[in-house]
């Protein structure tokens, strides 16, 4: 996890659309990459009145995400024209949910937290140094 910041667009968080409900959202494996947890599923219901959101966990997590990100996990069934909201919340509170768990772990984890510690760095070097 520690190279995360090194490859953009690998995220915590995937949200994949799945045009064939036969597939449904047991395609998790199909979604490859190091840094995925999460992965939600919108699936369209009868002519895409309704779609199916579904959550669902990487298999292989550490207890402590699993436990940060259990209230999270599921199905829900709504109409396509509000989805886009519910997701888009959904999936922001599960990357919030994997960075809290995460940052125990990795200590900095956010790009500000770091380019704080670097620039109290420099103050420390800049107050030490004659004149």
């Amino acid at each position: 996890v520690t190279n995360r910041k090194r490859h953009v667009g690998n995220d915590v968080v995937h949200i994949v659309f799945v045009e064939d409900p036969k597939v449904g959202s047991n395609g998790a494996g199909m979604i490859s990459g190091e840094f995925c947890f999460v992965t939600i599923f919108v699936i369209p219901i009868r002519d895409a009145s309704i779609v199916r959101v579904a959550l669902q966990l990487r298999e292989g997590l550490d207890d402590k995400v699993k436990q940060t990100l259990k209230h999270l996990v599921g199905t829900t069934m709504m109409p396509f024209n509000v989805s886009s909201n519910f997701v888009r919340q959904l999936a922001i509170r599960a990357d919030l949910a994997c960075r809290s768990a995460v940052q125990d772990r990795l200590g900095l984890f956010s790009n500000w937290q770091e380019r704080l510690r670097q620039i109290r760095n420099l103050e420390r070097y800049a107050e030490s140094k004659p004149r």
